[in-house]
Order: structure tokens, then sequence, then C-alpha cells
């Protein structure tokens, strides 16, 4: 693909089609869950995924790692209220 060669000359390693499957099940798991949309889901250049969620100070990230990892934070502004990761 034309665009993930463009990436990569970059140096930015595009998510794989697994990654992008894995950020699609999510997705469908918070939206079961009856869970707020997230405000942004962007590449993380290192071949991951971040979901974003934003109310008012808090916000909320879901970085799903390239090796399969998953970290979980809440932040209020700039402070660090609670970090979880699985794999």
């Amino acid at each position: 693909m034309v665009l993930n060669v463009i990436l990569e000359d970059e140096g930015v390693r595009p998510p794989s089609e697994g990654m992008i499957q894995a950020a699609i099940d999510l997705s469908e798991q918070l939206s079961k869950e009856n869970q707020v949309a997230p405000t942004s889901v962007v590449p993380d250049g290192d071949g991951g995924i971040v979901f974003t969620r934003q109310k008012g100070k808090i916000v909320e990230k879901i970085h799903l790692w390239e090796d399969g990892n998953v970290c979980h934070s809440v932040f209020e502004g700039t402070t660090l209220l609670h970090r979880t990761q699985t794999s």
C-alpha cells in the first residue's frame, strides 16, 4: 500500500491489519458496554493505536501496543490518577 511506504519513509510504523482489527474489536466491546465513544483514535507511530476520551479535566487513554500489551491511563489535567497494563 502506498500510504504504508510513505509512513515508513517518514520513520512512522503504521498499524498492522491485526492491530487495526484489535482496535475495531475494542471499539465494539466499548460500545456493547455503553461506554462513551473516544474523542480521538490515532496511530502511535510505533505500530500501535491510542484511544482517547476526555470529559472536562479527566482524560482517559487506552493504548494498544503492537506487542499485544494494553495500557489504560486516567489523568486529571496532567496528574496521573490510575494506570493499568495488561498483555
